[in-house]
């Protein structure tokens, strides 16, 4: 399941979403916070 607003992301950048919880299946990966196109790409 992708979050809303990320399509078009690298897999590196989805990956930053996912927690702890998420990978257990506790928990949904929240949509991010900021939209993809105002992210500042760390390199």
């Amino acid at each position: 399941m992708r979050p809303k607003a990320t399509r078009g992301w690298t897999e590196a950048e989805l990956a930053r979403l996912v927690t702890r919880d998420c990978v257990i299946g506790t928990a949904v990966v929240a949509a991010p916070s900021k939209p993809a196109s105002r992210r500042r790409t760390v390199r």
